[in-house]
């Protein structure tokens, strides 16, 4: 059966999207997935925006319209030919004005790439291409080989690609029409116009909802949705994402479930926003005023939640070796005598460099990484290190209700709050978890009071009686 599936992925990819890293006709979730998902450091794409257009910046490639068995597809929305206006310029939506422009760098190992496209992309120039096709949804995808390519897109901010809604985008699949009628209902969005409409979504997944790629316990019900909306809310993007979705429509908002990548990382390197295989992200798109808009409600600490599993030396290593080989593509891609001389002098720079980096790798022993304490022990200079949080983590591990690894903070609480010994209130936790992660990830840090109180409230929850101690634990305090 897994054989059969794998086969069928195989030759649905090659024959509808001809190869392409993203389908343009289906995206398979990973709803009711056990354990945890894998992600890739690889640099996908290079965006350079322009104008008064800045980043981080959400990409488009695709859209579905039609949602079964954990499964989107674009339903009667087949790809059709573009013609150039001329030589390499294609023009996307016509009489619009675009007010910015966004340079991409992107590579296709196959061929026949989908296009990156931030929000109003109204025209291209640059791409050479044999041929560019489009469907009604505003996935673009373009006729050519294998290996690195660019375009620049010009952005109208006003516009959005995508016909008109239909049926389809008002669908909600009858296993999970009850569920998402209640919730519509207990939110009271009927009646509400649109914007109103993406807005009390937003605020309802803003309430109580946290992001992890594990998930460490199996279905309590068959629907992996209403495991997600009323048991764990706790999930990745595509969670989110077909949740959106479906919330819009129950509440008579056409909605689309969009897939691409979001540019969160500045590269100064490449001087350049760079995407990542692990930014591949899901969002909605909703019919608002005339116009498709985007509606992301995945938790904003999605980011830097799977930042903390990025390798280290070797992930930077693996930078250094892909900005090379995107270098070096660029010497037969019309660059100028100077700039070919400079890329050459830049490449022979680095490997020599690397060479050096290793020999000193090699003699690591004869380094100091880090400083050390009087009793010889490593002292971190992680900003958050010391965050009390981790007393109550280590406390909790020794009652078998430890984090597992590469689980975030939050999946973990999740997971556990039924299992809690009593005095320990799963709420609270979770409140102390909000202030240590702005503590550990955000750059200006806490303030002096709410450091305090990340501090109090964590040592007030050690002093609980559990089955691990007796009495409380004095010296955590």
């Amino acid at each position: 059966f897994r054989l059969q599936e794998w086969i069928g992925d195989v030759v649905s990819e090659q024959i509808a999207a001809s190869g392409s890293r993203t389908d343009p006709y289906r995206s398979r979730t990973d709803l009711g997935h056990i354990g945890e998902l894998k992600q890739d450091d690889a640099i996908v794409l290079r965006v350079r925006p322009e104008g008064g257009l800045k980043g981080p910046l959400l990409l488009h490639r695709a859209s579905y319209n039609s949602y079964f068995d954990r499964t989107w597809g674009a339903r009667n929305a087949p790809l059709v030919p573009r013609l150039p206006e001329a030589g390499t310029r294609w023009t996307l939506a016509r009489d619009k004005v675009p007010d910015a422009r966004v340079t991409v760098f992107d590579y296709s190992p196959r061929g026949n790439p989908v296009l990156s496209l931030p929000h109003g992309a109204v025209e291209l120039t640059g791409l050479e291409a044999l041929g560019l096709k489009v469907n009604g949804l505003g996935t673009v995808q373009a006729e050519s080989p294998p290996g690195f390519f660019s375009y620049v897109v010009a952005v109208d901010s006003g516009s959005s690609l995508g016909d008109a809604p239909t049926d389809d985008d008002l669908r909600v699949p009858p296993a999970e029409q009850k569920l998402f009628d209640e919730i519509a209902g207990r939110l009271a969005l009927g009646g509400l116009p649109p914007e109103l409409v993406a807005v009390a979504v937003k605020r309802y997944f803003a309430d109580g909802f946290g992001y992890s790629l594990y998930l460490g316990a199996r279905l309590a019900s068959r629907s992996a949705l209403a495991d997600f909306l009323l048991r764990t809310k706790t999930g990745h993007c595509e969670y989110f994402a077909t949740a959106t979705v479906l919330l819009l429509r129950a509440a008579g908002v056409p909605a689309r479930y969009a897939t691409g990548f979001s540019a969160q990382e500045f590269s100064r390197l490449e001087n350049a926003w760079i995407a990542r295989v692990r930014h591949a992200h899901a969002w909605a798109s909703a019919w608002v005023d005339g116009r498709w808009v985007d509606v992301d409600t995945t938790p904003s600490t999605w980011v830097q939640a799977e930042q903390q599993d990025a390798s280290g030396w070797w992930s930077q290593l693996a930078d250094l070796w892909s900005w090379l080989r995107f270098q070096s593509s660029q010497l037969g891609a019309g660059a100028r005598d100077e700039e070919r001389t400079t890329m050459i002098v830049v490449a022979v720079a680095l490997l020599i460099a690397l060479w050096f980096g290793w020999r000193l790798y090699r003699q690591r022993g004869l380094m100091m990484f880090g400083s050390r304490s009087a009793g010889g022990a490593a002292v971190s200079n992680t900003q958050g290190a010391d965050s009390e949080l981790y007393l109550i983590e280590r406390e909790l591990a020794k009652i078998g209700l430890g984090r597992a690894a590469a689980e975030t903070i939050m999946a973990w609480l999740a997971r556990i709050d039924a299992k809690l010994p009593a005095g320990w209130r799963g709420a609270e936790l979770r409140e102390i978890a909000a202030l240590h992660y702005r503590y550990r990830f955000d750059p200006a840090g806490l303030p002096e009071a709410e450091r305090t109180q990340l501090r109090e409230r964590s040592l007030a929850c050690l002093v609980t009686p559990s089955p691990s101690r007796r009495p409380p634990l004095a010296s955590a305090r």
